[in-house]
């Protein structure tokens, strides 16, 4: 129970020879704690992805629907350069 930590934070780093090194770890130990550290990551991010994904979504199918501007300048409101002539661009429809 003493070793619980260090085995946590030598699993978590990798570090393989440190986990040897706590008495009482057997190999077997090390292969249960690697699969239970992995599954612990996917259960941990698989929502963070599944949220990604339908915000991801929701947006694709918002972009849909945004009207696309017929005419655009390139005026700027507050340009640094006075001396230029202001143009304009002309989309098709």
């Amino acid at each position: 129970m003493e070793a619980l930590p260090g085995f946590i934070a030598a699993l978590a780093g990798g570090n393989i020879p440190a986990l040897m090194a706590i008495p009482g770890v057997t190999p077997q130990m090390i292969g249960a704690g690697l699969v239970g550290l992995r599954e612990a990551y996917i259960l941990g991010f698989r929502d963070i992805w599944i949220t990604a994904g339908v915000f991801s979504f929701v947006a694709a199918v918002a972009a849909c629907f945004f009207v696309k501007p017929t005419h655009m300048g390139l005026h700027v409101d507050a340009p640094l350069e006075t001396s230029r002539p202001v143009q304009t661009l002309e989309l098709d429809s």
